[in-house]
């Protein structure tokens, strides 16, 4: 491995480990409902996250932001071609990587093929900070990639790159731990995701599982309708994948998960 890709796969772990730490905290002083905690699961999704992360890296050893500089450099896309201000190009780049993965989080709903690549984060029967981590290393890839080309596409600029990676992260723990929503934020869930607004996108009712599916803003679920209210959740709602029959105890089974049929166990 290059010491390029090293210094990426470091440089992505360490805020993860942060976010991921002060989620476990809230977790446990303003908990939405009590659930027991399970630490080899934890162990599981923590390898599951390390694995993706260095195969997004060995795939592109220079990262999202060395995109964005070679970007740059070289004046590719939209935004190396027009003047704007630093604060609305940083503005812009969020809203495009915040659409970019609610149609990434879109197609894995709507195609059976990516969806059995998706279907180890919506297995998690708990939704906790740890389901924050719990994907598949080829879905890691294909939200890496993703991103990748509309940086490249956009022009989006290095500073964007990096802000948008923070943002993004923080959101993604914040959304998926099992909090009370404080009520100082809840006038907020019309536009911003809360966890109670991205909480019912894991029911196991799989009518739910194709909606509510952003990151950052509920505008993309109002606009192309795939939003329900979250008034439909409630503390006795199940999690995971229903009736499901396939078993997630070994990580073995989280890795071969795409290549299984529900009826195989």
């Amino acid at each position: 491995m290059s010491k390029t890709a090293v210094f990426s796969l470091l440089s992505a772990l360490w805020p993860v480990a942060l976010a991921v730490t002060m989620g476990a905290l809230a977790e446990r002083y303003w908990p939405w409902r009590k659930q027991l905690r399970d630490w080899l699961r934890w162990l599981h999704v923590s390898i599951l996250f390390i694995v993706g992360t260095l195969i997004s890296n060995l795939a592109l050893p220079i990262g999202h932001t060395g995109i964005a500089l070679l970007a740059a450099e070289r004046h590719w896309g939209l935004l190396n071609y027009i003047s704007v201000p630093i604060w609305a190009a940083l503005l812009l780049s969020i809203v495009v990587i915040d659409f970019i993965q609610w149609a990434c989080h879109w197609t894995m709903h709507r195609s059976q093929l990516v969806w059995l690549i998706h279907r180890v984060h919506h297995s998690d029967e708990l939704v906790d900070t740890s389901t924050a981590l719990r994907f598949h290393p080829a879905e890691a890839l294909y939200r890496f990639l993703a991103q990748a080309l509309v940086i490249l596409l956009i022009g989006i600029p290095p500073i964007a790159v990096f802000v948008s990676a923070g943002l993004f992260l923080a959101v993604n723990v914040w959304e998926h731990a099992n909090v009370t929503t404080p009520g100082v934020l809840r006038c907020l869930s019309p536009i911003f995701v809360t966890p109670d607004f991205h909480r019912i996108h894991h029911s196991s009712e799989a009518r739910h599982h194709g909606h509510n599916l952003g990151t950052l803003l509920t505008i993309w679920d109002r606009v192309f309708g795939t939003y329900v209210p979250p008034l439909q959740l409630h503390e006795e709602t199940t999690f995971g994948l229903g009736p499901s029959r396939l078993s997630f105890s070994t990580l073995t089974d989280f890795l071969i998960d795409p290549w299984r049929k529900a009826d195989d166990s």
